[in-house]
């Protein structure tokens, strides 16, 4: 897939190819690759109460409102407090962007989630669920446990 962003620097700077390291040392802020790291491919997970969470996501009241109206179902709960919109995560962006970027972001954190709950929850079994958004507003995603904690 081509990218918009790369096919402008190699316009700017006349290379024939493009560097992508180059263009990562000249246009990308280490502190945003942390960011998008630690909140998008690698973010925290907490136990809370009977399920896993992401910590930005959950509290207390929001856990026992979502308890309440899903018949204290926890996986429910969990699908609903972890579901993230990929386009909510760029919501600040009003730029033309090939819909198959949104796509790939999704993949990307599919896998890195699986890798990530298996290695920090070795016992646990989680599932994730990513969708391309084609009856949604945009790919979204999400995780629970498959064994609830008791």
């Amino acid at each position: 897939m081509e990218l918009k962003v790369l096919k402008e620097w190699k316009l700017y700077t006349g290379q024939e190819q493009e560097n992508i390291y180059d263009y990562i040392s000249n246009n990308i802020n280490p502190e945003n690759v942390y960011l998008i790291g630690k909140y998008i491919y690698t973010p925290d997970i907490v136990k809370f109460e009977k399920g896993f969470f992401l910590t930005e996501r959950i509290s207390a009241i929001g856990y026992d409102v979502w308890m309440g109206n899903l018949n204290k179902n926890i996986i429910e709960v969990e699908k609903i407090i972890n579901h993230i919109h990929i386009y909510d995560l760029f919501a600040h962006f009003n730029g033309d962007v090939d819909e198959n970027i949104f796509l790939e972001i999704g993949k990307q954190m599919e896998l890195s989630w699986k890798m990530y709950l298996k290695h920090k929850f070795p016992l646990e079994e989680f599932v994730i669920n990513f969708d391309d958004g084609k009856n949604d507003y945009g790919p979204t995603i999400t995780f629970y446990n498959k064994k609830p904690i008791r």
